[in-house]
C-alpha cells in the first residue's frame, strides 16, 4: 500500500509539473515580440570610431568581444589597444573606411 501511494504521489507530481511548463510555454508564445531597441553588436575585423577620454575621436578596428559590453579594438595606423565600453564606439560607415584605405595608400 505505501508504494502504491509513492508511485501515485510521484506520477501527480510529475503531471502537475508538466502542465506547468506547457502553460509557461503557451504563455511566452503568446506575448508580442518586440523589435531590439538595443545597437546592434559590433563585428570582428570592423572598422569604428572611438572617442578618447580627451574627446577627440580616432580610427580602430575591433579585434575582439571582451566582455558583455566591452571591445578589444586597436587603433587604426598605430600600436595602440586595449577595451573599449560599446558606448564610446561609432560604427564607421562603407565610404568612411574606403576613404581611410586611400589614405592608407597614400
Amino acid at each position: 500500500m505505501k508504494h502504491l501511494k509513492l508511485i501515485l504521489t510521484t506520477l501527480l507530481l510529475v503531471f502537475l509539473t508538466a502542465q506547468v511548463s506547457l502553460a509557461q510555454k503557451k504563455n511566452y508564445k503568446s506575448k508580442p515580440q518586440k523589435e531590439s531597441t538595443k545597437p546592434k553588436a559590433f563585428h570582428v575585423h570592423q572598422h569604428v570610431m572611438v572617442t578618447m577620454k580627451d574627446g577627440s575621436q580616432v580610427e580602430a578596428v575591433v579585434h575582439s568581444h571582451f566582455s558583455k559590453k566591452k571591445y578589444w579594438v586597436r587603433q587604426w595606423h598605430s600600436g595602440r589597444e586595449g577595451a573599449v565600453k560599446e558606448k564610446y564606439i561609432r560604427a564607421l560607415s562603407d565610404d568612411e573606411v574606403a576613404e581611410l584605405k586611400k589614405g592608407k595608400k597614400k
